[in-house]
């Protein structure tokens, strides 16, 4: 309704403007004349295939018991993986995904240097897959035994350090010829050089720590 204040010259500028409105629909109305029909036809059954799209949507969900948790649910995914810390991780996994054949590539090219060089060295190739498979299958069978030997402590610092001294002294016995102890007298004189009471002070305190839990000793 127009008021006391509206003239005649705006009610006029309003008609103008208006007139023109319809001049440029009119004008892209005939820009789409040479379509043809299939455009148009596209215009007339639009809500008929909107309507269509609905009916199938429906279906779905009625065929679907949980279609609502599992829309929620898609949803709360598509908004996490949308967030931008969530996407630089995965831009950092594309980009190691990216690296990857060259990495791939780089360890094979060591891997057929170490198994070149193994093979000028002398060293049969195809023995060792044999002996590397046959030692992988024995290693699966041993799981539990290799278990309960990280529990043990024989890999422990100490225990090592004193087994690398134990073997050292296996060497050195193995290299020079030890001189036979004959009679009890000689064997008295032996124990007591420092150097075996020392041993045998250690042999004793493992017997003691090896009883020491009480259980039996398996023969």
């Amino acid at each position: 309704m127009l008021n006391s204040a509206t003239t005649a010259r705006e009610v006029g500028d309003r008609l103008d403007r208006l007139e023109a409105s319809l001049d440029r629909i009119e004008r892209a109305l005939t820009a789409l004349a040479p379509v043809g029909p299939p455009a148009s036809q596209f215009v007339t059954e639009s809500p008929r295939l909107a309507a269509m799209a609905v009916d199938t949507f429906d279906a779905f969900v009625a065929d679907v018991p949980d279609a609502d948790a599992r829309l929620r649910a898609l949803l709360a995914l598509a908004l996490r993986a949308s967030r931008p810390e969530t996407l630089e991780r995965m831009s950092a996994g594309l980009d190691l995904l990216d690296s990857a054949p060259h990495a791939v590539a780089a360890a094979v090219d060591v891997f057929d240097a170490v198994m070149g060089a193994a093979a000028a060295e002398g060293v049969d190739v195809n023995a060792f897959f044999g002996v590397a498979g046959r030692f992988a299958v024995h290693l699966v069978k041993l799981g539990p035994a290799i278990d309960q030997l990280l529990d043990s402590g024989m890999l422990d610092p100490e225990v090592i350090a004193t087994l690398g001294r134990l073997g050292k002294a296996l060497s050195a016995t193995t290299d020079t010829a030890p001189e036979p102890v004959g009679g009890l007298f000689a064997t008295l004189k032996v124990l007591k050089e420092p150097a075996v009471q020392r041993s045998l002070g250690f042999a004793v305190e493992v017997a003691r720590q090896f009883g020491a839990d009480g259980t039996p000793v398996r023969r």
